[in-house]
């Protein structure tokens, strides 16, 4: 059995090995939904609306950006130097 869960969706196949030499059988086609982790996210930024609001949230991410590029240019200046 095989589970992709990509940002979009959840897809599930499931294969047989035929043989010593590893050769595989489809038993079961990739099917899925999307539900995805980007499908999770937007679910619970609507359920943060519902409780703070859509003026709170917009400004929290606005903080939260700034703060994430600063720990972001942080990291990358200090990788940068441990390269040298």
């Amino acid at each position: 059995m095989v589970v992709d869960c990509g940002g979009g969706t959840v897809d599930i196949t499931v294969h047989e090995v035929e043989d010593q030499l590893g050769t595989l059988k489809e038993l079961h086609k990739a099917t899925g939904g999307a539900c995805g982790s980007v499908n999770i996210d937007i679910a619970f930024e609507k359920l943060l609306v519902d409780i703070f609001g859509q003026e709170y949230i917009d400004e929290y991410k606005v903080r939260l950006k700034k703060k994430l590029c600063s720990s972001f240019s942080l990291c990358t200046k200090k990788m940068l130097l441990l390269r040298q």
